[in-house]
């Protein structure tokens, strides 16, 4: 059988309908791949979720994206909190067992099922011919489970997609605890994939950078950036609202790494409240998304009503809300001041000014650098944030509306995905 070049196994664990931002990131890939009469096989976990993915709508069309979605047996326990008593105890008699069956990082939501991804994966190589193999991660091992591919079809060209860091990662996919033991079992997996990959894409530069510094062969590397897609805004209503207020807005989980910007950024409001409270009057703060519960008790503590956190909404209706507002909020852990993460993208878009609040790095370089934004590092915040707050009555800071962006846009990334692909 003759191969086909145009045809592409997509192994995406979040992939649509699966609900979460894991999945934006193919999902529209595979949809300008798609269009481009790419023929894409994707292998993911099948969603046993009451949600859909906001970028279902993205794939569901394509004549030729086909999904192949694997139950998630035991995985779906350590997927989701559990709802009644019988839920608790399969889910904590898990979690305790899993140290005891898992090398390396203990919270892996693949190990019930590695096997059903790689059956698949396999029975698909075979019945199409498949001479291109794309793993993105996390979850991380699911590119170190999937290596078996390569070994079985060496003509299969296998290729890893870093949508985060992997054992770098500080903050999230609980690496913050990892002991000596089980950081090592991660860091040999991970040189394993890095050396038997043929290609490596990642998100990141610095992790780029980082990585090379594991391996000889530095040649594999490519940087493929997040985007926007031009899509998602087609439908945005610009509503006429109050402007007496200042609107501030974030988008997004709020995760617990947070907190130790979240407090300052609340101490300067609460200062704000009793030292200018015309100003504080005007100002109106809107989180959309999941909140960690240490800062829902923090903000209830403070008790800043200007701050309202609505919980999540569809993307159709939060992009109304960036359109409508008059800032956006980053908030961002101390390991990722490098990642432009999905929020920036429409930020970005929708020409509207950042707030930044965290450690310096290649976002809020960007930032500054283009002169869209603000940044206030993560030691200057209760100073800097409350200075900027008190003039915010007599100007509005100037913002570099003619910023070239095109470089993001998610159609030109695709043609920059194939190129890549046939070098």
């Amino acid at each position: 059988m003759i191969s086909d070049p145009k045809k592409i196994l997509i192994i995406c664990f979040s992939f649509p309908p699966f609900p979460g931002v894991g999945g934006r990131r193919w999902a529209k890939f595979a949809k300008y791949l798609a269009k481009k009469d790419f023929n894409l096989f994707v292998i993911s976990a099948k969603n046993e979720n009451e949600n859909v993915s906001e970028w279902n709508s993205d794939v569901n069309n394509a004549k030729n994206i086909s999904v192949f979605e694997i139950p998630l047996g035991y995985s779906k326990v350590l997927s989701q909190n559990p709802k009644n008593i019988a839920q608790k105890i399969i889910y904590k008699l898990l979690w305790k067992a899993l140290p005891f069956l898992v090398k390396g990082n203990p919270q892996d939501k693949l190990f019930f099922i590695r096997n059903k991804f790689l059956a698949k994966a396999k029975y698909l190589i075979k019945k199409e011919n498949i001479k291109t193999a794309i793993v993105t991660i996390p979850p991380y091992k699911l590119a170190w489970y999937m290596l078996e591919l390569k070994r079985e079809f060496p003509d299969v060209r296998f290729i890893t997609d870093y949508r985060d860091p992997w054992t770098d990662n500080k903050s999230y996919h609980g690496f913050d605890n990892l002991d000596y033991k089980r950081l090592a079992a991660e860091e040999q997996f991970e040189k394993e994939v890095l050396e038997k990959s043929d290609l490596i894409l990642n998100v990141h530069l610095q992790s780029i950078e980082d990585l090379k510094l594991r391996i000889n062969e530095n040649s594999k590397f490519r940087h493929l950036n997040n985007g926007f897609d031009k899509d998602d805004y087609l439908n945005i209503k610009i509503t006429k609202a109050d402007r007496s207020k200042i609107r501030f807005i974030y988008s997004g989980s709020f995760y617990p790494n947070l907190i130790y910007i979240f407090e300052p950024f609340l101490n300067c409001l609460d200062r704000l409240k009793t030292s200018h409270p015309h100003i504080y009057s005007k100002l109106e703060f809107n989180f959309y998304g999941g909140m960690d519960h240490n800062a829902i008790e923090l903000l209830n503590k403070k008790n800043i009503d200007i701050v309202k956190h609505h919980g999540g909404t569809d993307k159709a209706n939060v992009l109304n809300k960036i359109s409508d507002s008059d800032y956006c909020l980053m908030f961002t852990a101390p390991d990722y001041s490098f990642a432009f993460n999905t929020k920036f993208f429409d930020y970005l878009y929708l020409r509207k000014p950042f707030i930044y609040f965290g450690h310096e790095g290649k976002v809020s370089e960007y930032i500054s650098n283009n002169n869209i934004g603000e940044i206030f590092p993560h030691d200057l915040i209760e100073d800097k944030w409350y200075l900027f707050l008190t003039d915010i009555d007599s100007k509005i800071k100037p913002y570099n509306t003619n910023l070239d962006i095109s470089e993001f846009e998610l159609a030109d990334l695709t043609q920059k995905l194939i190129k890549i692909m046939n070098e």
